[in-house]
């Protein structure tokens, strides 16, 4: 877990409203849904992982550098983390005859995997349901409505990729992340150096969120260089 990371987010007073878009561009932001599932595990929150690619092998062996034991993918009164392979379960159900996937299938897909109410649902890089699946980003959008409406308790950390189709004037922005940014409270953009990592900058990490004082209601934007390790993360505040 990178306590520079929870102060960065002010995320001492989390609530349910507090929905986290993570965005990267040339830069494997996975990190980040890492150290959320880390975040929840250590603070024993329901929390519920919708795989879209990783393995639960991969899980287990990053969340045992950062502390967790993780031992199996089901739900427990131990461990409370439920596991889902979503990608591997519309595989599943293709092989089985079924060629055409709704929403609501997708949904009721979920649903029926999560045995106890969650606190934090993460979900992995959606790109992957608009290429391989090839939904619309309308179809999207609907599934992250239907979520909320299932599961109206739950803080959503949502993750997806920047293609480069997608970079409009370097703002990085078409309908569904601008769609997505105007769902999520918070937003946390990942991308390498324009000049490439070097042993001390790992990227570059930009966050836009609500700002926390009493005396008015504003957006802040933070900018920070960041070193990765298998175990930290390093917040250089001061070099942009």
């Amino acid at each position: 877990m990178f306590d520079e990371l929870n102060a960065l987010l002010d995320d001492t007073n989390r609530s349910s409203n507090g929905s986290i878009l993570i965005t990267s561009f040339d830069f494997d932001s996975n990190f980040l849904l890492e150290h959320f599932l880390s975040y929840a595990l250590k603070n024993s929150l329901n929390c519920v992982y919708i795989s879209l690619l990783t393995p639960f092998s991969h899980l287990k062996h990053v969340q045992g550098k950062m502390g967790n034991v993780l031992k199996t993918a089901d739900m427990s009164t131990s461990l409370p983390l439920m596991f889902i392979p979503l990608f591997s379960s519309i595989s599943d159900q293709y092989f089985n005859g079924k060629s055409t996937f709704t929403i609501d299938d997708l949904c009721t897909m979920i649903k029926q995997q999560i045995i106890a109410s969650p606190e934090i649902i993460l979900i992995e890089d959606l790109q992957i349901l608009r290429h391989l699946l090839k939904y619309s980003d309308e179809q999207i959008l609907l599934m992250q409505r239907k979520l909320r409406d299932i599961f109206p308790n739950a803080q959503f950390i949502t993750q997806i990729s920047i293609s480069d189709d997608e970079n409009d004037d370097e703002k990085f922005s078409s309908f569904l992340i601008n769609m997505l940014k105007r769902i999520h409270q918070k937003h946390l953009f990942v991308r390498s150096l324009s000049t490439g990592a070097t042993k001390d900058i790992s990227g570059q990490l930009t966050y836009t969120g609500p700002s926390q004082s009493r005396l008015w209601t504003n957006i802040i934007i933070r900018q920070c260089l960041f070193r990765l390790t298998d175990r930290s993360l390093n917040l250089i505040t001061s070099a942009i």
